[in-house]
């Protein structure tokens, strides 16, 4: 049984697959682990004594298909780009070609088969970068390898096809009438397993007349003298099983994921969490963290000792700690908090995640001179299309904290504010699904919202209101924004929600706002009373005398302006 808790999904199922192989070819195993909606957990692993690396990613991503409910949505992580591009670029042009030539033919027929009818979403993930999943997984691969029989007697040529029964521990089938029945599609062998105890194929119906190879590595093992003949490994004793293992998780905020945990079987609650939490290359982090790896709020004394950050994101950069102060204005009336977010997509239910997080704080319209800005390791990876939005990279993002290590500061600085965001739904969304994973109430309940976007299409009905069209629209904000980042944007929408309402004539936010509330860089504001101007007697009598002319030389003004 497992009970390393990893967060389900709502509505759908969550898998994460890998493969691994000690010599490619040689000794494999494969790894799934299901997660479902009610938190229940699948563990599944197998192996083969002699395959290739991209068999055995394929059997991870087969195991998960199998051991998962077909009524309901799938998303399926790996870290292989074989699997994912076979899937979702090649797969169509093999069947147009009748599978001609196509390497593990029979897997991708079998993956293909389980594919149909089914809503799967698949999603690439870099492997060994510290995915909770993924590395699980790799486990569970590893797992499969070492229960295979040690000894190897004799190599078998031209084996017959055999299919090994399996040994399933687990009575999900029969609690899930949809669940496909991992023997159900299985073909029919007529050689029976206990006379030929060969190794446990997990790929079960393994077709060896296609001899097709992996990689040139494959080639070693081909038979000089006829081709086609492949070698097998056979084993002494009974076949090693696939073993499945199920175990019931609630995720809450005494359940929290483990980056670079090398236990599987832990888990922790928040309270004694310190040796699971991840550990950065940053020396200076240490300095800003509490005994259980949480980023503590931040005093004056300890911002001071932050080092400067040169804002390079697209390398490993250890001059930036996350700015996480005190939120000394808590509580004060007319507190406006103007964020925004940086994603690694668009879809905060679908699993993307938050990386940036930039705040700008407000009291009665004025600026404070306090700021949050953090950088976030989401755990998964970026595509390129992403990045290039916002100029984050994941090897940047490699050694920043997790959520749950700033995700409490954040959300106490936030209590009792107005938030104030463009398109705010958006980064709402993805705020409270991030807060939800740490079992913190809704956040919702305890902030008002003000979203930019509704003003700015009722100011501007018809036009583009992104903040870029704002910026040139007011005339506000116009500093450098090569990249979108979370920090910058928060400030100049700062600038952008000031003019839309009436704000401030001059904002100069890239000063160093020092002194606080009411000190001597607060910028000028419309409610000075202006100084009255009236004309003299000698303006006055010169107006009346041009008055006079004007009529002379208009009767019908004249004869106007006497009615009125």
């Amino acid at each position: 049984m497992s009970n390393h808790a990893l967060t389900p999904l709502v509505g759908r199922t969550l898998a994460y697959t890998d493969g691994a192989c000690r010599g490619n070819p040689g000794k494999g195993g494969f790894g799934a682990v299901v997660i479902l909606p009610t938190g229940e957990q699948i563990d599944i692993c197998g192996g083969e004594a002699h395959t290739t690396n991209n068999r055995m990613e394929l059997m991870g991503a087969i195991a998960a298909l199998e051991n998962s409910p077909k009524a309901l949505p799938i998303q399926i992580w790996s870290d292989s780009s074989y699997v994912i591009k076979g899937i979702s670029e090649w797969l169509a042009g093999w069947k147009k070609k009748h599978w001609k030539n196509v390497k593990n033919v029979e897997l991708w027929q079998r993956l293909d088969k389980l594919c149909e009818q089914r809503q799967i979403d698949w999603q690439w993930v870099k492997g060994h970068a510290g995915h909770d999943g993924n590395e699980y997984a790799d486990k569970l691969a590893n797992q499969g390898i070492d229960q295979l029989p040690k000894s190897f007697n004799k190599v078998i040529k031209n084996p017959p096809n055999p299919t090994t029964d399996l040994d399933v521990k687990s009575n999900f089938s029969d609690k899930n009438p949809d669940f496909d029945d991992k023997k159900k599609d299985l073909p029919m062998n007529p050689m029976s397993t206990d006379n030929n105890p060969v190794l446990n194929h997990s790929a079960l119906t393994r077709d060896f007349s296609d001899a097709s190879f992996d990689d040139a590595q494959d080639m070693e093992f081909a038979d000089s003298e006829i081709m086609g003949d492949i070698f097998l490994q056979a084993l002494d004793g009974e076949p090693a099983p696939i073993t499945i293992q199920t175990s019931t998780t609630q995720t809450s905020k005494a359940q929290i994921s483990h980056t670079q945990n090398d236990d599987v079987s832990t888990q922790s609650s928040l309270g004694e969490q310190a040796a699971h939490l991840p550990t950065s290359a940053n020396p200076h982090f240490a300095v800003f963290t509490n005994p259980q790896g949480q980023f503590v709020p931040q005093d004056d004394s300890l911002i001071a000792q932050r080092p400067v950050f040169n804002g390079i994101t697209s390398q490993p950069n250890p001059t930036f700690i996350p700015l996480l102060p005190i939120a000394k204005h808590k509580g004060t009336a007319n507190r406006q908090l103007i964020l925004d977010t940086e994603t690694t997509g668009f879809e905060a239910q679908n699993g993307d995640r938050i990386i940036e997080v930039g705040i700008v704080e407000m009291i009665n319209r004025r600026f404070t001179g306090e700021k949050l800005h953090v950088y976030i390791n989401p755990k998964i990876e970026m595509g390129e299309e992403v990045i290039r939005v916002h100029g984050i990279h994941n090897v940047f993002l490699n050694d920043m904290p997790v959520f749950e290590q700033v995700g409490e500061a954040i959300y106490d600085f936030l209590q009792g504010a107005e938030l104030i965001a463009h398109n705010a739904g958006f980064d709402m969304s993805f705020l409270q699904a991030e807060f939800a994973r740490l079992g913190l109430p809704d956040i919702n309940q305890t902030v008002t919202v003000t979203d930019s976007l509704a003003i700015a299409k009722r100011m501007f009905a018809g036009q583009r209101n992104t903040l870029d069209a704002l910026v040139k629209r007011l005339n506000v904000g116009k500093q450098d924004r090569t990249f979108h980042g979370a920090l910058l944007d928060a400030e100049i929408l700062a600038e952008v929600y000031l003019a839309m309402t009436g704000g401030q004539v001059a904002l100069a936010i890239d000063d160093d706002v020092g002194g606080g509330v009411g000190g001597a860089t607060e910028h000028q504001r419309f409610s000075t009373t202006i100084k009255r101007f009236l004309a003299s007697s000698d303006a006055e009598q010169a107006h009346l005398e041009w008055l006079n002319a004007l009529k002379d030389n208009n009767p019908q003004l004249a004869e106007n302006w006497a009615s009125v």
